[in-house]
């Protein structure tokens, strides 16, 4: 449960920093490619 709301608030604090910042959705998009890469080549390597 305690990791459920850390992500949780990782998500609202990155949601907040997008809405801020000058990134276009294409840039959002090409970071979630990398993002989901890096995270499957972490469960892959426990």
């Amino acid at each position: 449960m305690q990791e459920k709301l850390k992500r949780l608030k990782a998500l609202k604090t990155l949601d907040d920093l997008l809405r801020n910042s000058e990134l276009t959705e294409q840039d959002i998009e090409k970071m979630a490619v990398q993002l989901k890469k890096e995270a499957w080549q972490r469960h892959a390597g426990h």
